[in-house]
């Protein structure tokens, strides 16, 4: 019972470089399946840039390319003038740093008061990802479908198939059909 926590622990750990969230907001008065025509911005990179592991205009060009490739498959097309929807992106990676205290055989926090006696504190950096897309109405130029996605990074990763798997994530459920009421 006692290797428990440890094994927790090391499950966290070891999970941190694979979770993956992904938060999406949408009008749900609106009908999705109206808009026909898109067109993607330049999209910014906030990563710092001594931290930055590809060129910037390489991660622009794969989000781009991933919100096209999702949202032709859905039935739109997109145009570089008079869109029905816009799309704005931002995206990038920051370093994050974890720290836990684990008292005796890891159950709680020490009881000494002075810090000594058996805990532990331990530490786990990585990198966090993280995307925003919204889609903007341009007829009204209001944001009608918003995502945020944030994962926590490896060096193992393919970057360029992550960002289609987010893309695809944040997409499952375009375009939305208005409930008609009867």
């Amino acid at each position: 019972m006692q290797k428990l926590p440890f094994l927790l622990l090391l499950l966290f750990i070891a999970t941190v470089g694979f979770s993956q969230k992904v938060d999406v907001k949408y009008d749900k008065k609106l009908d999705f399946s109206l808009y026909k025509t898109f067109s993607v911005g330049e999209g910014e990179i906030f990563t710092p840039e001594g931290e930055r592991k590809f060129k910037e205009e390489e991660l622009k060009s794969w989000i781009r390319e991933a919100l096209v490739q999702e949202l032709k498959a859905k039935g739109l097309t997109p145009v570089d003038t008079n869109a029905d929807l816009h799309i704005d992106f931002v995206a990038g990676a920051l370093q994050q740093t974890q720290f836990e205290d684990w008292g005796p055989m890891g159950y709680s926090q020490s009881p000494d008061p002075m810090g000594q006696g058996s805990s532990r504190t331990w530490s786990a950096e990585y990198s966090q990802g993280s995307m925003f897309l919204d889609f903007i109405d341009t007829k009204v130029n209001k944001v009608v479908w918003n995502a945020t996605a944030t994962v926590n990074l490896t060096e193992e990763q393919n970057i360029d198939r992550l960002i289609n798997e987010i893309v695809a994530k944040s997409l499952r459920k375009f375009p939305v059909k208005s409930k008609k009421k009867k």
